[in-house]
């Protein structure tokens, strides 16, 4: 049996909420892969980084936190170094295609 391909990979990702303090950590250290056909639920209390994880995969951070470390890949391709028609394309394309 063969592995499936990565539809989404998540390695070793912080997220961070900026303040006047430094950065507080929202996501820390993340790691997932989910291969196609796969499904992931994610539970947690509130303030927990649930919406801010499910956001990633379209490559979207709410105001005021930032990317502090690691990478999201969408089908291979990474989307934190892409620019904003690419980005616009890429959700297009693919993660349309979820809904």
């Amino acid at each position: 049996m063969t592995a499936k391909q990565a539809v989404l990979e998540i390695q070793n990702l912080t997220i961070a909420r900026r303040s006047q303090d430094g950065a507080t950590p929202v996501l820390d250290a993340l790691t997932l892969r989910i291969a196609s056909g796969q499904v992931l639920g994610v539970i947690g209390e509130s303030g927990a980084g649930k919406s801010t994880l499910g956001l990633l995969a379209c490559a979207y951070l709410k105001p005021g936190l930032q990317h502090a470390g690691g990478q999201v890949q969408l089908r291979g391709q990474s989307l934190l170094e892409l620019g904003p028609k690419a980005l616009q394309e890429l959700r297009r394309r693919h993660v349309a295609d979820w809904a």
